[in-house]
């Protein structure tokens, strides 16, 4: 319902610190990664993000991956903008996900990197620790 309703308005206005934190960051965001979270949210044109939110909202399962095709999602615990139902169409999409769970808000790089890093490494993506 919400991918619906005409959303690139609240994109013309500078997101308020509170929501930063409660629904991308997290509570312990530092006040400059907030500011530059913010400045990276500006810089990016209205429709875009609007976008961006429609298709996160509107996510359904339209095929499925080819089973030889690895598809690694990390998918936060925290994340109060992307949905239970919206995972699950992701998943019946992609029979062949591989899921890994990081505790972290939505923006889980910015938010906890070293936690992402860590999953990156494990699951062979990034290679052996410096």
């Amino acid at each position: 319902m919400l991918a619906y309703l005409p959303i690139d308005f609240l994109f013309r206005i500078k997101p308020p610190k509170l929501v930063v934190r409660t629904f991308l960051l997290g509570s312990a965001a530092s006040d400059e990664v907030v500011a530059a979270t913010i400045g990276a949210i500006a810089s990016v044109q209205p429709k875009v993000l609007a976008g961006r939110l429609r298709a996160a909202l509107m996510l359904r399962s339209s095929g499925q991956a080819a089973p030889s095709t690895r598809i690694v999602a990390i998918f936060s615990t925290g994340d109060r903008l992307i949905g239970r139902a919206a995972r699950r169409s992701l998943e019946e999409a992609c029979p062949v996900l591989e899921e890994h769970w990081v505790e972290a808000p939505h923006f889980a790089l910015q938010a906890s990197p070293d936690k992402i890093v860590a999953i990156l490494h494990k699951i062979g993506i990034l290679g052996a620790k410096c």
